[in-house]
């Protein structure tokens, strides 16, 4: 009797175990895409970026921000696509980090910000204020890259918002 009690505990504790891991293995995999998203190399931040977007990772939000924000996109052209690319896909949630990008001090973040809100079309309909205001930009890029965006979100008189 001693000895089923034993076994049927183990079989119980290798279940609960395997049921654990089941149940954890998709925020796992979202840990291990972060960090690689902070690695030194292009090609795995990359991958990572594309995978969190697919994932809709919102605790991916502030790491694309910062990627797309301050990339030479000539430079690393694939690793700005991707990280706007995933911040496109986790759609709306990205909205809020966004608009704080529209304040950032370096004018490519604030572009890549409109940029990337005109992308999410009238998803980013909560970022029209701070677009409105980013009209005001000192800089001309970033104030044209701002009008497109509004007219994105909110469309023009002969077309919807996308």
């Amino acid at each position: 009797r001693g000895k089923a009690i034993a076994i049927s505990t183990a079989v119980l504790a290798v279940v609960v175990l395997v049921a654990a891991g089941f149940a954890a293995r998709d925020r796992v995999r979202e840990e291990w895409y972060l960090w690689k998203l902070e690695s030194d190399v292009e090609e795995e931040q990359i991958a990572a970026a594309r995978a969190l977007g697919d994932m809709r990772s919102t605790g991916a939000i502030p790491l694309l921000v910062d990627l797309a924000g301050f990339m030479v996109a000539v430079e690393h052209r694939d690793l700005w696509m991707a990280s706007i690319d995933a911040l496109q896909k986790i759609g709306g949630a990205a909205v809020p980090a966004l608009i704080t990008q529209l304040n950032a001090e370096y004018y490519g973040a604030r572009v890549d910000a409109a940029l990337t809100l005109s992308f999410l079309g009238a998803c980013a309909i909560a970022a029209v204020p701070a677009l409105q205001s980013a009209l005001e930009d000192e800089d001309e890029f970033v104030r044209s890259h701002v009008a497109e965006a509004l007219k994105r979100i909110q469309g023009t008189p002969d077309e919807p918002p996308r």
